[in-house]
């Protein structure tokens, strides 16, 4: 059985291909060049009944997002790691004279190529801090879009990354299951044109599902079953759309024409 360093390192090897953080990208730059096909596929993803129901009325305005939203449960994420905290722990790098020199937020672009740079530099703090920067932007709005939440998913995995374990869980709470109406595509119809889908990484549901197992507080009297039930959650939705799959059907049990590929993959 891994350990705890050993388990969370699987977010953070390195390769040759693609690792962990090369999915950091404006949704202009990755979204948008993907064809249909695979776009569909990267997106897909099933909602409860609740959201299903929910995001119909979106797509045939009987609800729209602008309106009535405190009556939609969303996600609303917030920062919980204090900058100060942060700070401290960077400035105690810093007194280090053996310490080789990091990169920090000066030396890079305030955008995802800087995030990139610092994230190569293993300058994990230092990329932290502009997540935090990057993430202002959306403060005042009530939406989502693919960036924000690849950001949110970078920043949780880099405080993993920087042991900040409990500032991770504290900033995964909010998310809870991502099945919030307005983490789905078809909730911004003008925004997406038609798009539907999840904007959750995959991957940024892994990895708030393992989460809770590594945290050691009195508000969490049993993590490890919490982490089970999610990854068991997450099994039984990869199971229906599996079925879907080999059934011919999309993810989400639609009826739609599957490409060769897709099905051959299935079969």
């Amino acid at each position: 059985m891994m350990n705890e360093s050993e388990i969370l390192s699987e977010y953070f090897k390195q390769s040759t291909t693609h690792n962990f953080f090369d999915q950091i990208s404006c949704e202009s730059n990755n979204f948008d060049s993907m064809n249909n096909e695979a776009s569909r596929r990267s997106c897909a993803w099933i909602p409860s009944e609740q959201t299903r129901n929910l995001l119909i009325q979106v797509a045939t305005k009987l609800n729209s997002p602008s309106h009535h939203t405190e009556e939609i449960r969303l996600t609303k994420p917030k920062i919980f790691l204090q900058q100060s905290a942060l700070e401290d722990t960077l400035a105690k790098y810093v007194k280090e004279e053996d310490q080789v020199p990091l990169l920090s937020m000066k030396h890079v672009t305030l955008d995802d190529r800087g995030l990139r740079e610092l994230i190569q530099a293993e300058s994990y703090l230092a990329a932290i801090e502009l997540t935090e920067k990057m993430l202002s932007v959306y403060s005042n709005s009530n939406k989502h879009t693919l960036h924000s939440v690849q950001l949110w998913f970078t920043r949780i995995a880099l405080l993993v990354k920087a042991n900040f374990l409990v500032e991770a869980y504290e900033e995964s709470k909010p998310w809870g299951n991502f099945d919030t109406p307005d983490l789905y595509l078809q909730y911004y119809p003008t925004l997406y044109g038609g798009r539907i889908g999840t904007m959750v990484p995959f991957a940024f549901r892994l990895l708030v599902a393992e989460l809770p197992q590594f945290i050691k507080s009195s508000d969490l009297q049993d993590s490890s079953m919490l982490a089970l039930d999610r990854l068991f959650s997450l099994l039984g939705v990869i199971k229906k759309i599996l079925t879907h799959l080999g059934s011919n059907l999309s993810e989400d049990g639609s009826m739609i024409e599957l490409s060769e590929q897709v099905s051959i993959f299935t079969s």
